[in-house]
């Protein structure tokens, strides 16, 4: 409880109000549904196996050997107190005007362990009163959840989008009627979020449910795909914008962070820049997040004073950013810089200002030019992603994968390839070329480097790791400077 208690008060200070929990079954490990009493699990566990490097794209597979065979306790606890704990937890955020969602993938069965016949299979009966009981049930349980979250995809069939809609209503939509039938005061949300289904299949699918007064049906969209930090402007959504306008719909969006998770990032420029640019029409509010991190305690730091501590305290001031500047994205940089001075009274806040954004310009500059759209095709800092997106065994980007890519389509920078029919063309371009994204880079490092020697007095111990952190961000854009100079080299001398 402490952690949450610390989590959510963090979270309100920098206005969020707005926690997702994504599980790909939560009910298991929360609820007692009735009639699959016997599927609730007590106590917390985990695997002391070795897990392997891969697991199948679509979620399945995590209920393997070498997972579920190998597992210790970590907290021994009964279903209901379970219970007590998140309604308690509910309530605190509650308290904050934070509200709690459960969001989550369909359709999986883990920790259900094959009970009453219940699989994955969409035309399981079974599997679907499983699910709708459970939906009613967790909203009967928890007073203070919010509501769902939930996707038609990943273990369903894409081929036949209009049968997955109706399976999602069958459960999901049809639990949260049965909830309001009996709660008629209470209000719910209902976060459709969108894969390969039309908003009008959507709405004919959960006509009911958008009838229903006390059930909110929005939908929601990855803004930016999974590289937030990438480009101020993004065009992934024209599509999806123009096909919930037909239905006059709303949405939520994902802001996904798959790029920083080391070091402590910050550029206020570029998120407000960014929100700026999120289209004000259909919105309803973003929310910001990882799909292969959790933001939870963390696990790297070998410093002892900081193994353990909220990632969220660790990373306040990129937090701290997404937070106010979402809320209002006019907060001026003179106000901002004031923060960091009440945070690290030593330091001269507006060098520390000018250092962090510029080190932290690493990370879209260099994302923006070698641009992949998905999470597990790009990781900037390790330089790599799973194999097939490197195209080679190891998953490390070589400067041969630098010269194959593409950059952000809005990110105004050129391709090697494009860069190089110029010259043998004789052309011009109004895009930024590989060689000056190289600059951009060093010029940006440099200046990083310079500011935070000027500031390596310090004797507070977390702004020395704020400043290590801002050297090492200026570093890995030295490097990604000299290996964009030396791909667009080695094409050019190639041709």
């Amino acid at each position: 409880m402490e952690f949450w208690k610390n989590y959510i008060d963090k979270l309100a200070r920098d206005r969020y109000n707005y926690v997702s929990i994504w599980s790909l079954n939560p009910y298991p490990s929360m609820v007692r549904t009735p009639g699959y009493e016997d599927i609730a699990l007590d106590n917390v566990l985990r695997s002391t196996g070795k897990f392997k490097d891969h697991y199948p794209l679509k979620g399945k597979k995590f209920d393997g050997p070498e997972i579920l065979d190998p597992t210790e306790v970590v907290v021994e606890i009964t279903m209901d107190e379970k219970i007590e704990f998140w309604r308690a937890v509910m309530k605190y955020a509650k308290s904050k005007n934070i509200k709690f969602y459960m969001v989550n993938w369909n359709i999986y069965d883990y920790g259900i362990f094959g009970k009453h016949g219940i699989t994955t299979d969409q035309d399981n009966e079974v599997t679907k009163d499983y699910f709708r009981k459970s939906v009613k049930a967790m909203l009967l349980t928890y007073p203070d959840l919010a509501g769902f979250g939930l996707t038609t995809g990943e273990n369903m069939n894409p081929h036949d989008p209009i049968a997955a809609e109706n399976w999602a209503f069958e459960t999901y939509g049809q639990g949260m009627l049965d909830a309001a039938k009996e709660m008629p005061n209470r209000k719910f949300t209902l976060i459709h979020r969108q894969h390969w289904t039309k908003a009008k299949d959507v709405k004919a699918s959960f006509g009911p449910v958008i009838k229903n007064k006390n059930i909110d049906l929005i939908f929601c969209y990855k803004y930016a795909g999974a590289h937030s930090y990438s480009s101020t402007q993004h065009n992934f959504d024209e599509d999806f914008l123009k096909d919930i306008e037909l239905v006059e719909m709303e949405t939520i969006w994902g802001i996904r962070n798959d790029d920083n998770y080391m070091f402590r990032w910050g550029a206020a420029d570029f998120v407000r820049e960014f929100v700026e640019y999120i289209p004000k029409k259909v919105t309803r509010g973003y929310y910001f997040g990882s799909d292969q991190w959790v933001w939870g305690r963390d696990f790297i730091s070998k410093d002892p004073e900081v193994l353990g501590s909220l990632e969220i305290e660790k990373h306040w001031y990129s937090w701290m950013l997404w937070g106010r500047l979402g809320y209002n994205p006019k907060l001026s940089n003179d106000r901002i810089t004031g923060i960091i001075q009440n945070h690290f009274p030593e330091t001269n806040a507006e060098k520390l200002f000018r250092a962090w954004q510029a080190a932290s310009m690493t990370y879209p500059v260099t994302t923006g030019f070698h641009f992949f759209g998905h999470d597990m095709q790009w990781s900037i800092e390790g330089c790599m992603s799973e194999p097939r997106a490197a195209r080679n065994k190891k998953g490390f980007h070589d400067v041969k994968r630098f010269i194959a890519s593409s950059p952000h389509p809005l990110a105004g920078y050129q391709s090697i390839h494009e860069f190089i029919n110029m010259q043998k063309n004789g052309t011009t371009t109004q895009l930024k070329t590989p060689l000056e994204v190289a600059q951009l880079l060093h010029e940006n490092s440099e200046k990083a480097l310079q500011l935070t020697e000027e500031l390596l007095t310090a004797k507070d111990p977390e702004l020395i790791r704020t400043l290590t952190d801002i050297k090492l961000m200026a570093l890995l854009g030295e490097y990604y400077s000299l290996k964009i100079e030396a791909a667009t080299t080695l094409s050019v001398y190639s041709r």
